[in-house]
């Protein structure tokens, strides 16, 4: 690391972050969750369910995992609100509606994104950096596929994809990750360069 990085990190260690206790807690939460996700992941029995529509699915652990951090902030700050994916409500950890901290953990990788707000950004306690390329030809690009499959919202992202991938000017080539927020955490980490999509959720962008 450049003198300039360590500078930044030491000035971040030194600094009075006013949400590190609940920081800290949505770290342990995602490690500790990361311990009922895997042995799930590596089962071959699943207990998979649909929401709104045959494409929105929803697993018995996705459910387990949610109910854990819900139960486990509410015990701790009971005045807090609760926003999940499988359990919408009216809002989540925000002051004045700004984001103050964000945990992404990856446990198939075992990756851990963090950033607070005014601090940056890490991976495994690394600072996170973009690549900076700006030449759309040049760029991979990620992006997603709505749970949607009407035929407006298919000609939609249809359009979207022909946008980015037509010559002249096409992308150098467009992934699907399956996961908006690792995506936006890959576009963070200079895995790829680039990351659009439609349709997303508050759940999607937060951490």
């Amino acid at each position: 690391r450049s003198n300039e990085y360590k500078s930044y990190l030491r000035a971040c260690s030194e600094m009075s972050f006013q949400y590190e206790e609940e920081y800290r807690l949505a770290v342990e939460l995602v490690m500790e969750t990361a311990n009922i996700f895997l042995p799930a992941f590596h089962s071959v029995k699943r207990n998979v369910q649909t929401k709104c529509c045959p494409t929105d699915l929803v697993t018995e652990t996705d459910r387990k995992i949610e109910e854990v951090i819900r139960n486990k902030i509410r015990s701790r700050y009971p005045d807090h609100v609760f926003i999940g994916e499988e359990t919408v409500s009216e809002g989540g950890f925000s002051v004045s509606r700004e984001v103050q901290f964000g945990v992404v953990y990856n446990p198939i990788l075992k990756k851990l994104y963090t950033g607070k707000r005014g601090c940056g950004a890490y991976v495994n306690g690394e600072i996170l950096r973009v690549t900076g390329e700006t030449d759309i030809t040049k760029s991979l690009i990620a992006t997603g596929m709505s749970v949607k499959r009407d035929p407006e919202t298919l000609n939609i992202r249809c359009g979207d994809i022909t946008a980015v991938t037509q010559e002249p000017g096409a992308c150098h080539g467009l992934r699907m990750m399956g996961s908006s927020v690792l995506a936006i955490c890959a576009v963070a980490e200079g895995v790829v360069d680039a990351y659009f999509e439609c349709g997303m959720h508050i759940w999607d962008m937060a951490a």
